[in-house]
Formats: structure tokens, C-alpha cells, sequence
């Protein structure tokens, strides 16, 4: 079993996903955010993770998502919203920094397992955590 299970996907807050807690979008510069559009399809999320170049995992109400960071800026901890539930680049609202970010959708509705394993087979978690994936891999 991995022991980065525990170590690599430690919630920042106990209710992640209530909508009740995240502020509504307040576009208070409407240049800075001309990309993202809402759609039927965005979900909030919360980055519970980072790994190695640039890749970060999401937690939203479907499950875990793969993501890669294109433009922007990124921390554990920051509330997300946009379509993060399908493949392809995606324009994301960072509720947390008023701000955009462009992600590639690597993966997404995984479960906790298939995230670490999507993460850890392409050489994408962190460097601490790659080296526990990489042995218990053999």
C-alpha cells in the first residue's frame, strides 16, 4: 500500500464543495478575465495537490481531476470554478485570486487510487512522492 495516500491529498478545509462557502464571482476587472466563459458544465473544485511541472489535482464533487497549469498561478488550497469535469485547455475562474488560469484537463472523475496512479505513472507527482510511487511500483 502507498504511504503517500495520507501525505499527498490532505483536504484544506473539512467542507470543500458547499457553494454556500465560496463567494459568488465578482468580475472586479473585467479585462483580466475576457477567456473564461460560464457554462451548464462548470463545477466548483478545490487544488489538493501539487505535483512536479506545473501538474496540480482538483477535487470536485465528481471526483479527483488531472490538471496541467498553462497561465496563471496556482496554490493548495484555492478554490476553483469552470469545466473541470471534461477534457481539453480550459479557461478556470480561481475564486481564491479573483483571477483566471489556463489548465490542460489531463484526467478527470478519477478516484483518489487512479489520480496518484495517473500522477505517479507519468513522472508528474512530487519529488518526494514520485520516488515512494516509483518503489512500490517494482
Amino acid at each position: 500500500m502507498l504511504c503517500l495516500l495520507a501525505l499527498s491529498f490532505t483536504k484544506v478545509s473539512s467542507q470543500i464543495l458547499l457553494t454556500d462557502s465560496i463567494p459568488d464571482i465578482k468580475f472586479q476587472d473585467v479585462d483580466t478575465h475576457l477567456n473564461f466563459i460560464e457554462t451548464f458544465d462548470c463545477v466548483d473544485g478545490e487544488v489538493v495537490y501539487q505535483g512536479s511541472h506545473d501538474y496540480y489535482v482538483v477535487e470536485t464533487a465528481k471526483g479527483f481531476t488531472v490538471c496541467e497549469l498553462y497561465y496563471g498561478s496556482l496554490s493548495v488550497g484555492d478554490h476553483l470554478y469552470g469545466e473541470l469535469n471534461s477534457y481539453n485547455f480550459k479557461y478556470i475562474f480561481n475564486r481564491s485570486s479573483n483571477s483566471e488560469v489556463k489548465l490542460w484537463i489531463d484526467d478527470y472523475m478519477l478516484s483518489k487510487d487512479s489520480a496518484i496512479k495517473c500522477m505517479g505513472s507519468k513522472g508528474r507527482l512530487s519529488p518526494e512522492d514520485q520516488k515512494a510511487f516509483d518503489g512500490s511500483q517494482q
